[in-house]
């Protein structure tokens, strides 16, 4: 009964998920207006609670410091996105995501593949120094 379902490993399932949202994002740049201001709100209330919960994971010496930074740091790189949209308009938007997605899959590559040393366990398990 469930030889008939498709079984997707990790890099499809990442892939998969990634097109989805990149189709997201684009149709809501082109958009703009208040679905762009609502993704950015979202995105950067999620982002700040990931941010929070890393945070409290920390050394306790670095925790009140990450706590401390984690409002201004994620207010301004929305704040940033806002303003590049803003400004320069969808295309340049859309650069700076490519930028953004390009860096972020070739370090998640570079560290698949040559490995190495543990960055943080235990804030992220599998990021190594290469990566």
């Amino acid at each position: 009964m469930f030889d008939d379902q498709i079984s997707l490993n990790s890099l499809q399932r990442r892939v998969l998920s990634a097109a989805v949202m990149i189709i997201a994002v684009v149709a809501i740049l082109y958009f703009g207006g208040w679905a762009f201001i609502g993704l950015l709100s979202v995105l950067g209330i999620i982002t700040l609670i990931e941010w929070v919960q890393l945070a409290l994971r920390c050394h306790p010496r670095l925790r009140n410091i990450y706590l401390f930074a984690a409002i201004p740091y994620v207010l301004g790189s929305f704040v940033c996105c806002y303003v590049i949209f803003t400004s320069l308009g969808f295309f340049w938007a859309i650069v700076f995501l490519v930028m953004v997605w390009g860096s972020d899959s070739g370090a998640y590559f570079t560290g698949k593949s040559i490995g190495g040393p543990k960055m943080a366990e235990t804030i992220s398990p599998n990021k190594t120094w290469a990566g």
